[in-house]
């Protein structure tokens, strides 16, 4: 293997590094063993197979630079060994530390005993937490139990004894005359009233009856005297007379029917009275009517005297209402029984309560002094203070031993780390030993080689001037050679003749010393040169960073040229490929987007005849031989543009009379032959024509030349 590694090192050194893409690590392979071989091989298998002075010096330098690449490789050893007890000084000093931590740290049976003192602290407060709420219940059932007592006694010689007073004097009056007398009265009137008022009811339908008979008869009468009028009169109109008589009369008859039969159906119980033997006449009923009024007179003067000897406080009440104020007042008296029942229950209830927690207060207090072996119940602060500062300590602890064992998991890294880079670093010693061996294997061989090569030195100059062979290896071949500058075959003009590169015939045809494409005349010869760029394929076929017309060899290409596509100024804007279909023809829809926009107002056309008078034909793109065109205004004498334009901005009519912020697109009507045009932004000038404006309705616009 060393052979081989010192005959790669030999070949680099032969050929000035042209074998620099191949490592000593590929040796490591049969095939890059037996590569080596043949690199050596054709270093000197050249005409003459010889070497130069300057060759051997090579060989003579690479030895010395191995030499002292062993030298560094020694040095990088003792820095290695220097490291590695750098790093066990570390390890030491880090068991040390760890040691000394492990002696810092609290054992658990001593936080375990810390944390059952402050359980136990944390019990006594509870307990005594505990008594304190049942001390809190003796003082609220106390206090309770004083209100309850307070408030029946409040109940029994207040509010019971007023409402039974009241009830007494309720009842007194309930029984007494001048009460019943009310009473009396009060129905009386009241019965007289519908006495009265049905009487008056039946007097006044029953006289209705008597109008309406009285009217029956008075028709009557009125139809026989005009029977005996006509008589013997036959004309239409006295039938008419006559049957609207008759109708009238039949009309009437049937009312005054339904209301007898009425009458009698609602009065049936005072006809009796009135007339046994019918309706009775009418001076009958106003007489009825009458006795009946008298009587209710008289019922009211009994209630008027009877409500007179009331009590004041009763006068304006029925006795519905005084029955029922009654009643109310009793069902008041029935409550305030019914409070001091239950009140008395609950006095009784919390009585007992008191009591039982009095004993559960005493029996805590004694368990808890004979548990802590306390002579007296401490304050819940005192207790709360030692639970706090032991807890504070027993936290102390905790981050303590936290603390020094993240310091020993840091060492105990440090240590591992350490360890690994001990155990790396002897492997790198091992393998710069294994190099230092290779190396001088190398220099071994290389020794070899110099003293061997240096038998077979090549010639100190050009041996044959007309071999084609670089004898002497300077890099001039024959008649190029300085050496062979006197020889007859170089000096002969006749043989001096040459003739162009042939390019693919592996001879110096022209004697320049370069043959075919090494030669710069066949650069641009097809065998030689790269692929070339294709213009309009849309691939960067030479692989230049160009694609298609970006590519400097497309600048002359006629795709790039007469493909173009123009702005209002005439310059380039686009080229075909943007705008052009999959097979590479115009695509006419993209290009017109992109020269008049979404809403094409104009259109592309092909012949500049089309034009329409007054105008003339813009080209705004070329696709190879095909131009196409928009139709624009001429030029005025001047040479201005048309200023049509303010003919044609915002009018009152437009938008609410306002000037717009923006360009916006106008249309309007042009003469026939006008193409309609694109109008630029307009300025509104309400009150004088300081801007040349031209009045368009009730506004002044600027006149003002556009481009479109």
């Amino acid at each position: 293997m060393n052979l081989y590694k010192s005959l790669l090192v030999l070949a680099l050194v032969l050929t000035g590094g042209t074998l620099a893409s191949i490592s000593i690590r590929h040796l490591n392979s049969g095939t890059g063993q037996a590569n080596v071989f043949g690199i050596f091989s054709s270093i000197f298998s050249s005409e003459s197979g010889c070497l130069t002075q300057k060759d051997i010096d090579k060989m003579v330098d690479s030895k010395k630079d191995i030499e002292t690449e062993i030298v560094k490789l020694n040095e990088s050893i003792n820095q290695t060994y220097q490291d590695i007890e750098t790093r066990t000084k570390n390890i030491d000093e880090a068991n040390t530390k760890i040691s000394q931590l492990q002696t810092k740290l609290i054992s658990e049976t001593e936080i375990q005993a810390k944390e059952a003192d402050i359980a136990a602290l944390q019990t006594q407060i509870d307990t005594l937490k505990s008594i304190e709420d049942t001390r809190n219940q003796i003082s609220s059932l106390t206090s309770n139990l004083s209100e309850q007592n307070k408030t029946l006694k409040q109940l029994e010689s207040g509010n019971i004894k007023k409402v039974s007073t009241e009830l007494a004097a309720f009842d007194k009056f309930l029984s007494s005359t001048a009460f019943t007398n009310y009473s009396t009265a009060i129905s009386n009137l009241n019965k007289e009233k519908i006495n009265r008022d049905e009487y008056a009811a039946a007097y006044r339908d029953r006289k209705q009856i008597e109008d309406q008979t009285m009217r029956l008869e008075g028709l009557r009468v009125n139809l026989t005297n005009l029977i005996r009028r006509n008589r013997g009169v036959t004309t239409a109109a006295a039938k008419i007379r006559q049957d609207q008589a008759s109708n009238e009369i039949a009309n009437v008859n049937a009312a005054l029917t339904s209301l007898r039969a009425n009458f009698v159906s609602r009065y049936s119980s005072l006809i009796s009275v009135v007339d046994n033997n019918g309706m009775g006449a009418l001076s009958k009923w106003k007489s009825a009517t009458d006795n009946a009024t008298r009587a209710y007179n008289v019922a009211n003067a009994r209630y008027t005297q009877a409500l007179s000897a009331l009590p004041k406080n009763y006068r304006n009440k029925s006795v519905e209402e005084i029955n029922s104020m009654r009643s109310d007042l009793q069902a008041q008296y029935t409550s305030l029984l019914d409070e001091v029942n239950t009140l008395k229950a609950q006095i009784t209830q919390t009585d007992i309560d008191l009591r039982n927690t009095r004993e559960m207060e005493k029996t805590s207090v004694s368990n808890f002094l004979s548990q802590y072996t306390y002579s007296k119940l401490p304050s819940i602060e005192s207790v709360q203070a030692k639970f706090d500062k032991q807890t504070s300590e027993l936290e102390d602890l905790r981050k303590n031993n936290k603390d020094i064992q993240l310091e020993i998991e840091g060492l105990e890294l440090n240590i591992k780390t350490s360890r690994d880079e001990i155990t790396s670093l002897n492997t790198n010693i091992d393998n710069i030993r294994s190099s230092i061996d290779e190396k001088k294997s190398q220099v071994s061989t290389l020794s070899g080689s110099i003293e061997e090569k240096k038998s077979n030195m090549c010639p100190s100059s050009e041996t044959e001037c007309d071999n084609g062979v670089d004898d002497d290896k300077n890099g001039s071949i024959d008649c190029k050679d300085s050496a062979c500058s006197n020889v007859a075959s170089c000096t002969s003009t006749d043989d001096q003749t040459t003739e162009p590169e042939n390019c693919v015939d592996n001879v110096d045809n022209d004697k320049n010393g370069k043959v075919d494409c090494d030669d710069i005349a066949c650069s641009s010869h097809g065998s030689c040169s790269v692929t070339a760029e294709i213009c309009g394929n849309g691939i960067d076929d030479d692989a230049n960073g160009g694609i298609d017309c970006s590519d400097v060899a497309c600048s002359m290409s006629e795709t790039c040229t007469v493909c173009q596509v123009f702005d209002e100024a005439d310059q380039v804007v686009g080229v075909c490929s943007e705008f052009s279909d999959a097979d590479g023809n115009p695509d006419e829809e993209l290009l017109g987007n992109k020269l008049l926009g979404a809403d094409k107002k104009q259109k592309l056309i092909t012949n500049p005849s089309e034009c329409p008078e007054g105008t003339k034909a813009k080209l705004v793109a070329k696709f190879g031989n095909k131009k196409y065109y928009i139709c624009v205004d001429k030029a005025n004498e001047s040479g201005s543009q048309n200023d049509k334009c303010a003919d044609v901005c915002l009018s009152v009519s437009v938008n609410g009379g306002q000037c717009p912020d923006d360009d916006f697109d106008y249309s309007y009507n042009p003469p026939a032959g006008v193409q309609k045009i694109k109008c630029g932004p307009c300025i509104c000038d309400l009150n004088t024509q300081e801007t040349g404006g031209k009045r368009t309705d009730d506004f002044w616009f600027f006149k003002k030349t556009f481009t479109w």
